[in-house]
């Protein structure tokens, strides 16, 4: 696994739910790990989540209710903005190949725990552990694309930029991170997301890069802006037709 890295901010908001796993979980808490931009790279104080999952010895309501409590905790003592970003998933050994519903381990989750998670508590993960195919995370994106887009629908350009950079940024890397999933098979990464599709010459290239920069700058040039989340029902509507592409 990579060493630790990344923006000290965000590893002590994960070092403080750490702790409190422990005194709420004792002997039932087998290990902690930190996934997403925090080890893989591209992580952004401004926009990015805090990640973690959590593994307990035998994943039920009590454990899940517990897992959510520090959650609540750690956001309650007034961490900041990365501590209400703070997102912890939970499960088991037993269950990881096919989580239950006391779980919330979805296979993204456990693909980015085995190629990159670090340990914060406990010891890597054990050998031999079913690894989520393509068509697995197809599917669970497919699904919760859909929940998303009938809660949320497409933002126009002018309502995105109200919202601010880290809605901005979501809506709009989340097709392309999607797009780069189908076609490509990878999985977690902006950044390698974002090179796969400005490499392979795709349409809304420049809409991609740029939300990429605004994760990290501001975004100072709003007519700009504008004209470019124009392409974004189109970007939409590139992930869903390679949906519809898929034999299965």
């Amino acid at each position: 696994m990579r060493t630790e890295g990344g923006d000290a901010a965000g590893w002590a908001v994960l070092h403080d739910a750490v702790a409190g796993l422990r005194a709420a979980l004792g002997d039932r808490l087998v290990a902690v790990y930190a996934v997403g931009s925090l080890t893989h790279g591209g992580f952004a104080p401004d926009v990015s989540d805090v990640d973690g999952v959590v593994i307990v010895e035998r994943c039920d309501a009590s454990a899940a209710a517990a897992v959510e409590a520090v959650v609540e905790d750690v956001r309650a003592r007034g961490g900041g903005a990365l501590a209400e970003r703070l997102s912890l998933f939970w499960g088991d050994w037993a269950t990881f190949g096919a989580p239950g519903p006391e779980a919330r381990l979805p296979p993204i989750v456990r693909r980015d725990l085995l190629d990159s998670g670090i340990a914060l508590h406990g010891t890597a993960p054990p050998a031999g552990l079913l690894r989520p195919t393509q068509d697995d995370l197809v599917r669970e994106t497919a699904a919760f694309a859909a929940q998303w887009l009938a809660r949320e629908g497409i933002p126009d350009p002018d309502a995105l930029l109200r919202a601010g950079r880290r809605a901005t940024t979501k809506m709009v890397l989340f097709p392309v991170r999607f797009l780069a999933t189908v076609e490509a098979g990878l999985a977690g990464s902006n950044d390698e997301a974002v090179a796969w599709y400005v490499a392979a010459g795709r349409p809304h290239a420049p809409l991609a890069a740029a939300s990429l920069r605004w994760r990290t700058e501001p975004i100072d040039d709003p007519a700009a802006a504008r004209r470019l989340l124009a392409d974004l029902p189109a970007l939409y509507d590139e992930a869903l037709t390679a949906l519809r592409a898929r034999p299965r």
